[in-house]
């Protein structure tokens, strides 16, 4: 039996005991109310993006937020600096300032990118607030990481350091859908609160939208987590994202739809009812995309669960392959089915990615 496949093996059986199917398991960490996540009432945000061919400039846009607009606008001034990417070759560097807007809660802050042919790792800059009067941000510095969308996909590259064995670990403690019972699951904010309490990988489900977008849920419909009903395949991400993926969370039970309404403590939050938690932003409590999540967290194993190509065209597997492979996700994603279709089409699509054994075998 190859390294690789006892790897695999043994991964899969640490799923299934620390996080189980249907929720339970190993709980990621205690609960983190509203409020009580950072100090201070805004937060610059990290972000990943592909880096482009040569001679495109795809934009890296930071997001600046607040928990709650403010009254009057406020002047946001920033620079860049080298960490290992290098300004003038692998970005624009930049020091300038942006406006949010009295009564806006975010703004981006662009960064221009210079792409390349080149197959080398990715790359990362520090974008830091110089200032910022009248909000507080949780840390003045964010990173930029130039995700590196030129890696040729063939075989599996078994000749570098494996992640997944970072350390010597012989156990990986999987954050199932982000915690399951201990955040609203399969959030942004259930997997950035996961990865906070170091949880060593971020397990996911996704779906395709009727507008073929690539979202996160565990269910087939959206009855049991959101305030919306119907199969996710019946609507467009747009209506999604209108949704409180977070309504029928309660810290510690899931999702029962018969508790006190004082137990709901994240509804109200996606949907601009509720101020967010300080660090966070409403879009954390909504359905998030995949693309979303990569750009979030561009250092993190991730296990990508995929679930039946619903309209069954045969597009959803490629497309989920070429987005991970965008992001120069190969070595530090896996791939993982009960549908052994869905797997084989997307390891026809992405040889490179590593995915579960089938069940045939």
């Amino acid at each position: 039996m190859s390294q690789i496949t006892q790897s695999v093996i043994r991964i899969l059986i640490c799923t299934a005991l620390m996080a189980g199917c249907s929720g339970g398991g190993n709980h990621a960490a205690t609960d983190h109310g509203p409020g009580t996540a950072a100090t201070g009432n805004a937060t610059l945000h990290s972000r990943a993006t592909p880096e482009g061919a040569d001679g495109e400039t795809p934009q890296l846009e930071f997001l600046f937020s607040v928990i709650e607009a403010l009254d009057s606008p406020v002047t946001i001034h920033y620079e860049t600096s080298d960490l290992s990417a290098v300004a003038g070759e692998d970005y624009e560097p930049s020091s300038a300032s942006v406006i949010l807007p009295a009564g806006d809660t975010e703004v981006r802050i662009p960064v221009t990118l210079i792409g390349d042919d080149l197959l080398e790792p990715g790359e990362q800059f520090a974008l830091t607030i110089t200032g910022s009067e009248g909000v507080t941000p949780t840390s003045n510095t964010a990173i930029g990481t130039i995700a590196n969308d030129d890696t040729e996909c063939s075989l599996p590259d078994l000749t570098g350091d494996n992640p997944w064995r970072a350390q010597d670990r012989q156990m990986l403690n999987f954050a199932h859908r982000g915690g399951v019972i201990d955040f609203p699951e399969n959030t942004l904010y259930a997997y950035k609160q996961a990865a906070l309490a170091g949880a060593d990988v971020l397990e996911m489900d996704v779906y395709q939208t009727i507008d073929g977008e690539l979202v996160i849920l565990h269910d087939l419909d959206v009855d049991r987590t959101t305030n919306g009903s119907g199969d996710v395949g019946s609507f467009t991400l747009a209506e999604l994202k209108a949704l409180d993926a977070a309504y029928w969370f309660v810290t510690g039970e899931g999702t029962p739809h018969d508790a006190q309404e004082a137990a709901y403590s994240f509804r109200g939050i996606a949907t601009g009812d509720k101020a967010p938690p300080v660090g966070f932003t409403a879009n954390d409590f909504r359905i998030p995309t995949l693309e979303e999540a990569l750009q979030a967290f561009p250092d993190n194993l991730i296990n990508v669960e995929l679930k039946p190509d619903i309209d069954g065209t045969g597009n959803y597997e490629s497309q989920l392959a070429n987005l991970l492979l965008r992001y120069g996700r190969i070595n530090d994603v896996m791939a993982a089915s009960f549908v052994d279709t869905a797997a084989n089409n997307f390891k026809l699509a992405a040889p490179c990615i590593s995915t579960s054994v089938p069940l045939g075998q």
